[in-house]
């Protein structure tokens, strides 16, 4: 066993970060949306023509100075319409992403 050749091992004198940088847990509040400059509108469409969509969508609506958890089942034109029949103006809406 002693025959065999030595294999070069490199330094590594740098910070790798590749797990932080490019995962991240379910748990975790993930507000990437708002980073990404997505309009509002776009947002809403994205969540209802996702495929995990089926009837309704658990989100988390920034509005007034607000956050909150809604479940949200339908919109139109204007308002976001919630499961409790709550009818939210989209302009109103400063973010809104997925819980």
């Amino acid at each position: 066993m002693s025959d065999l050749p030595k294999v070069f091992q490199n330094e590594i004198d740098k910070d790798i970060g590749n797990n932080n940088k490019y995962s991240y847990d379910k748990n975790e509040e993930i507000n990437n949306i708002r980073k990404s400059g997505v309009p509002v509108l776009e947002k809403i469409k994205n969540i209802f023509n996702s495929p995990n969509y089926v009837y309704k969508a658990d989100v988390i609506i920034e509005y007034q100075g607000l956050k909150q958890e809604k479940r949200v089942i339908g919109y139109n034109k204007n308002e976001l319409i919630t499961i409790d029949d709550e009818k939210i103006s989209i302009s109103k809406i400063d973010d809104i992403y997925l819980k």
